[in-house]
């Protein structure tokens, strides 16, 4: 009975914690990515809205130009955008920030805002 107690709040803590960036590429704190035409991926931890975004870059590292169309996955759960990286930098990209949250899952509720930092090849 305890057991299935502590298992039944994990999951609640675990479900009202909302949508999440599980992962990317380049990954955080990658160094080494090859410079030139790249793309950026964000995978989510559940369905996003697919007609919003936000592709935040900050104070902490070069903003990437971005290129073409943004694009998610059929499921929502991926991401995708073009961008052109100079060789040797330092650059900062987000999904979400305090003030820009247009990454939401389908019920509305917004991912929390997440930098993913990496460096390029000399």
């Amino acid at each position: 009975m305890l057991a299935s107690l502590v298992a039944l709040a994990l999951t609640s803590v675990v479900a009202s914690s909302g949508p999440q960036l599980v992962g990317s590429w380049p990954a955080d704190g990658a160094k080494g990515v090859p410079a030139g035409e790249q793309t950026l991926v964000f995978e989510f931890s559940e369905p996003m809205a697919r007609d919003r975004m936000s592709v935040t870059t900050g104070p902490a590292g070069a903003a990437p130009e971005f290129i073409g169309s943004p694009s998610f996955s059929e499921d929502g759960r991926t991401f995708r955008i073009r961008m052109r990286l100079r060789p040797g930098l330092s650059y900062a990209v987000g999904a979400n920030s305090p003030s820009h949250t247009n990454f939401q899952n389908t019920a509305g509720k917004p991912v929390a805002p997440r930098i993913i930092r990496f460096t390029t090849a000399p």
